[in-house]
């Protein structure tokens, strides 16, 4: 039993007791046993309190004492699952694919496409819960923490669960937590899908490619070689491959989700557009939504892809409010200041967890006392951040960029016509392009006035 076994069985084991899946912690504490990590290197990573962990810990290890019949324990958890394993192949042979807790049916070998069984007051209490469920999830990341969103899961799952929207998007900048909202939406909502499919863009694969991966994943187990034409080598025209794409996603209800989106896109141009390699993800974009049955198109991008252009289902994903606290105090740092460090720092997650370290070094995790010395520091790992959406940005958006920086207060559309020598027609372009990327923030002061505009002061330090 490897640890993606383990962790399968123990959340049908749960799941199948109690109707919940294994949390975020949990998964962490049980990958972290399976290795032989102390609770310290678990807290860890987890960004999370030793305490804290140790007590999800107790009442995991209570929940599945009681569940297998014997006292289970961090210390003897290994050897107890390896036991367990041992005994039920033994009884019921090598061949065997499943063992049984009580009158539990639980799998245990991993097959690239097996059912995962759901629970029956589940089948009756969710609206279209299927049977049996598809899962290619390996490009998703384990996900051990997670911080407030409940407005933006709450969102999620009324366009896609409730109201079975056909395309949704999260879009925000480098860090800001999008992969990490779609996994913990993910673990909320999978048992109303019949088939998930996962995958990251971020190297800019070819579309024929992922198309090929989704229709194998479609059609498994009865028909998988049906996907490959043989007489020209497995080559499917694009036609054919369309074809069967519908065929397959209007027999069941899936969520099909591509991470990574801006991968695809020019950089250097406008936000949101493709290069020639890669006009036909554009073309699959469509195609998935246009059919329409039941089923959604989760993408996921720190640049708008065109395709989301007017679309009410998208999520433009802001920094964390008082979450941002509790990213905070797991860091070690002190109290006192963590306002104006979350405001500082956008309460953008990755920028704030990237900065913890050198208040903690530097200044004895005080954040007044770092505070006082720089209200916006950049060390390298947040330029790094900060360089990679800065370098995608056309010469255009640069340039207006550049200048609201300048600027002390937020600025309005009329005086950014009046001070700079873009065209109106460049200047609303670029304007929406940006916030196509998530680096202009338009601002209602008063509904009188007219919109003003700003970009994150950590931006405006990186851009001096």
């Amino acid at each position: 039993m490897d640890i993606n076994e383990l962790l399968r069985f123990a959340d049908e084991l749960i799941f199948d007791s109690t109707g919940k899946h294994l949390d975020l912690y949990q998964q962490a504490i049980l990958r972290g046993t399976w290795h032989r990590k102390k609770y310290s290197e678990i807290a860890k990573k987890c960004n999370s309190t030793k305490g804290h962990v140790q007590n999800v810990g107790s009442d995991l290890w209570r929940t599945m004492s009681n569940l297998l019949g014997e006292e289970v324990r961090k210390s003897n958890f290994r050897s107890a699952m390896e036991r367990l394993l041992v005994s039920n192949i033994d009884n019921f042979g090598n061949n065997v694919n499943s063992i049984y807790i009580g009158d539990i049916d639980i799998n245990v070998r991993k097959e690239i496409y097996q059912p995962l069984p759901v629970a029956e007051a589940d089948r009756d209490s969710a609206r279209g819960t299927p049977q049996t469920q598809l899962q290619d999830i390996e490009d998703a990341p384990d996900v051990t923490c997670f911080w407030g969103r409940k407005s933006e899961l709450h969102s999620l799952k009324k366009w896609i669960v409730d109201e079975k929207s056909s395309l949704v998007g999260i879009l925000g900048l480098s860090g800001i937590g999008k992969t990490t909202l779609a996994v913990r939406f993910l673990e909320l909502v999978r048992d109303n899908f019949e088939c998930i499919f996962w995958r990251s863009l971020r190297f800019g694969p070819p579309a024929k490619d992922i198309e090929t991966e989704l229709l194998k994943f479609l059609a498994a187990p009865t028909d998988y070689e049906e996907v490959l034409d043989e007489d020209n080598g497995g080559d499917l025209s694009i036609y054919e491959r369309r074809r069967k794409l519908y065929d397959y996603l209007k027999k069941s209800r899936c969520l099909i989700i591509f991470d990574d989106v801006e991968a695809l896109f020019t950089k250097g141009e406008l936000s949101g557009k493709y290069p020639p390699e890669y006009q036909e993800y554009s073309s699959l974009f469509q195609e998935i939504v246009q059919i329409n049955m039941d089923s959604t198109l989760l993408l996921i991008s720190s640049e708008k892809p065109r395709e989301l252009t007017g679309l009410r289902d998208c999520l433009q994903l802001r920094g964390l409010g008082e979450a941002a606290r509790e990213i905070i105090r797991e860091e070690g740092l002190s109290d006192s200041g963590w306002r104006t460090l979350a405001s500082n720092y956008g309460g953008n997650p990755s920028w704030l967890k990237s900065i913890s370290p050198t208040i903690a070094n530097l200044f004895n995790s005080s954040i007044e006392d770092f505070l006082q010395y720089s209200p916006f520091l950049l060390n390298e790992k947040l330029k790094e951040f900060l360089r990679k959406d800065i370098q995608r940005l056309s010469t255009m958006e640069l340039e207006l960029l550049s200048h609201i920086s300048s600027k002390a207060e937020p600025v309005s559309l009329s005086r950014l016509r009046a001070e700079m020598s873009l065209s109106p027609g460049d200047l609303l372009t670029a304007m929406e392009s940006l916030q196509g990327r998530s680096l202009l923030e338009e601002i209602l002061l008063d509904e009188s006035e007219e919109k003003v505009f700003k970009i994150q002061p950590l931006i405006k330090e990186y851009l001096k």
